[in-house]
C-alpha cells in the first residue's frame, strides 16, 4: 500500500513476463515520462481505489508510450490495465499490438489526450480499449483521444472503443477516430449495455461510427428474473462487490435507481462521420440521436 511514487524519465525493452509495471493498493502512485518497448506481455497494471466507498486511488499514467507489446501472451495483456476507483491516464502513446492497448474496469476512471495507433492487428471481438460484465461501471470518461488503424477481427470485428457485456454510463467525448472498427464493428461498439454517450466526435473512414448488439429482455431479465441467465452475476457484481443502493453510490449515481430498466438505450449527439460505411449498426429504435453530421467527400 505505498503513497506517492512515480515512476519517471524511464526507458525499457524486452520484458518477457505478462506485465512490466504494476501499481497495486496504495495511493497516488504512477508513472511518467516512461517508454516501454518490445514486450512480451503488456505493460502498465494499475491497480487502487476502493469501489465499495467510492474512495479513489489517483493513481495515474502521463506521458508514457508503450510500443510493440503482447509479442509472447498475445491477448489480454493490454498496454495499460487500470482497475479499481480513480485512476488517470493521459498524453500516452499506445501502438502495435496483436489486440487490446487497455482494459478499463471500475468507477471514476479518466482516459484522455492519448493516440492509440495500429492495434487489435489480430484478435476478433476486442477493442482497442476493452471493458467488460459490470453494469455498476459508472463515472468513466474517455475524450480527446486519438484512434487510427484499429480495423482488425475475422467474425465479430474490432473497435476503437469495445464496451462488452452491459458496460453502461461511459462518455465518450471530443475524440477522432480514423480508419477504425471491422467486419460488423463501428469504431466503438456497445453490447448490452445502456446510457453510454457519444458525443461531439469524428469519425473519419470508419467501418461505422457505433455499432450495438442488443441485449433487450436479456438484460432486464438479469436484475428481475432469478434463474435467468445474468441473474446470480448481476446480483452479485451490484450488491456483494459494491452495494449500489449504499448513500454513497445513490449520491454519486443517482440514475442507478433505474439500473434494470431502459434496456439498450443509448445517446449518439453532435457527431461528425465521414466516409464511413455506416454511421449506426443494428440501433434499433431506441438509440436517442440528435444533430449529427454524415458526409461523403469525393477525391
Amino acid at each position: 500500500s505505498s503513497e506517492d511514487i512515480t515512476f519517471a524519465d524511464i526507458e525499457a525493452r524486452g520484458f518477457s513476463g505478462r506485465t512490466a509495471v504494476m501499481v497495486s493498493g496504495g495511493a497516488r502512485c504512477g508513472a511518467y515520462h516512461t517508454r516501454l518497448e518490445t514486450l512480451g506481455g503488456g505493460g502498465f497494471t494499475l491497480y487502487g481505489g476502493d469501489r465499495r466507498t467510492l474512495t479513489e486511488a489517483e493513481h495515474f499514467l502521463s506521458q508514457c508510450t508503450v510500443h510493440d507489446f503482447s509479442r509472447i501472451f498475445r491477448t489480454y495483456a493490454p498496454a495499460a490495465l487500470i482497475n479499481g476507483c480513480g485512476i488517470k491516464v493521459e498524453h500516452c502513446d499506445f501502438s502495435e499490438a496483436s489486440s487490446s492497448a487497455m482494459r478499463m474496469e471500475g468507477n471514476e476512471l479518466l482516459v484522455e489526450y492519448c493516440r492509440f495507433t495500429d492495434l487489435v492487428r489480430e484478435s476478433d471481438d476486442q477493442g482497442g480499449i476493452d471493458s467488460w460484465f459490470n453494469p455498476t461501471y459508472r463515472g468513466n470518461v474517455i475524450r480527446y483521444n486519438h484512434w487510427e488503424n484499429i480495423v482488425g477481427g475475422t467474425t465479430c470485428g474490432a473497435a476503437a472503443v469495445r464496451l462488452d457485456d452491459m458496460i453502461s454510463g461511459f462518455l465518450i467525448y471530443g475524440n477522432i477516430f480514423i480508419h477504425c472498427g471491422g467486419v460488423h464493428f463501428g469504431a466503438v461498439q456497445i453490447h448490452g449495455g445502456k446510457e453510454n454517450r457519444i458525443e461531439n466526435n469524428l469519425f473519419v473512414d470508419c467501418r461505422a461510427a457505433v455499432s450495438f448488439s442488443r441485449w433487450g429482455t436479456r438484460y432486464t431479465d438479469a436484475f428481475a428474473v432469478p434463474g435467468s441467465q445474468h441473474y446470480d452475476a448481476t446480483r452479485h457484481k451490484c450488491h456483494e462487490e459494491v452495494e449500489i443502493d449504499s448513500p454513497a453510490w445513490r449520491e454519486r449515481y443517482p440514475s442507478l435507481v433505474r439500473i434494470g430498466e431502459d434496456a439498450d438505450v443509448n445517446t449518439v449527439i453532435n457527431n461528425i462521420v465521414i466516409n464511413c460505411e455506416d454511421f449506426l449498426v443494428n440501433p434499433g429504435e431506441m438509440q436517442q440521436t440528435e444533430n449529427n453530421t454524415i458526409e461523403t467527400l469525393q477525391d
